[in-house]
């Protein structure tokens, strides 16, 4: 739900309109705290998203609604629960959402997003664990997001695609999860990805290519210079020769990665201990593949011990 379509609502039997002038930042912080705290103690499996979880992945957003995303079979008993802990429940529409409001905080019990998407073991297994406002929270990961928010477009929203490309260029994009969680709404995430590179963000070709077979069949993709019979075809023969040529380089014949070949493009998967040797690779690859593009995304291996936590302010 956007800001804009939130309706007043009764809060102690007074109606309460919740807008940017009446906005209680502490109470606001208070209650999302204290809603957390229910569905954690309760065992209930959930994960922020909407405006928390852009400011905590992408970029500073105003919200005054605390977007909660849980599996169907919970939400009724996440409802009872805040109940029990003093919230003002409502039944608004039994097919994607509940609400919950107290001290003049709504917060959105969401068990069914656009595109019929619902709460996974996936995006469990994947959230991002985040502070916001002192309190710490998990966040839906951002490639879920990027989803939801390219499926969410309106024309009284198109927030939603600017949220979404504040993800994709915030970090790191996993793009084989991403394309396998576009499968919902395959069309309106190749239009969100062809808008995100008309303003400059770095969206593999292969990506684009491939949603453009979902979305037209395999000769659409050449149109994206892209030969898609290659990435079909490539076959197991051409992609081992790669990653056998590479792999074989004492430079990097240690290193733990992944190669797979996707039409011209080779993508690197994996993880190595320094920003250097990620660069090594990178440096490799093009000398030994020419003629090919090489899309890294191997991350650097983060220490073990204490992580300091961004503050989202």
């Amino acid at each position: 739900m956007t800001e804009s379509q939130l309706p007043p609502h009764t809060a102690g039997g007074t109606l309460r309109t919740v807008g940017a002038l009446d906005f209680d930042e502490q109470a606001f912080v208070e209650v999302m705290r204290e809603a957390l705290d229910v569905l954690e103690r309760s065992g209930i499996p959930h994960l922020l998203m909407g405006g928390l979880a852009v400011s905590a992945l992408g970029r500073p957003r105003w919200t005054h609604d605390v977007d909660v995303f849980l599996r169907p079979d919970d939400a009724r008993r996440a409802l009872d629960m805040l109940n029990g802990a003093g919230f003002d429940p409502e039944e608004h529409d039994p097919l994607w959402l509940f609400k919950a409001v107290k001290r003049g905080v709504l917060v959105d019990l969401i068990f069914c997003s656009v595109g019929g998407i619902y709460l996974d073991d996936a995006m469990l297994a994947r959230a991002v664990e985040t502070s916001f406002k002192g309190t710490r929270v998990r966040v839906l990961p951002p490639e879920d997001l990027i989803v939801i928010k390219a499926a969410a477009l309106t024309e009284d929203a198109a927030y939603h695609w600017f949220d979404a490309l504040s993800l994709l260029t915030a970090g790191e994009v996993d793009w084989a999860y991403l394309l396998e969680r576009a499968r919902r709404a395959v069309r309106r995430m190749l239009a969100f990805l062809v808008f995100a590179e008309s303003c400059d963000a770095a969206v593999p070709r292969w990506v684009v290519a491939e949603l453009c077979r979902r979305a037209y069949g395999d000769g659409v993709a050449d149109a994206v210079g892209t030969d898609r019979s290659a990435v079909r075809d490539a076959g197991p023969a051409e992609a081992q020769e790669v990653r056998d040529l590479l792999l074989g380089d004492a430079r990097v014949s240690d290193l733990d990665i992944g190669v797979e070949l996707y039409g011209d493009t080779v993508l690197l998967t994996g993880e190595v201990a320094t920003e250097q040797r990620r660069a090594l690779l990178n440096e490799v690859a093009t000398e030994l593949l020419p003629g090919r593009r090489v899309d890294n995304r191997i991350t650097v291996r983060r220490l073990t011990g204490a992580v300091a936590v961004e503050e989202v302010s």
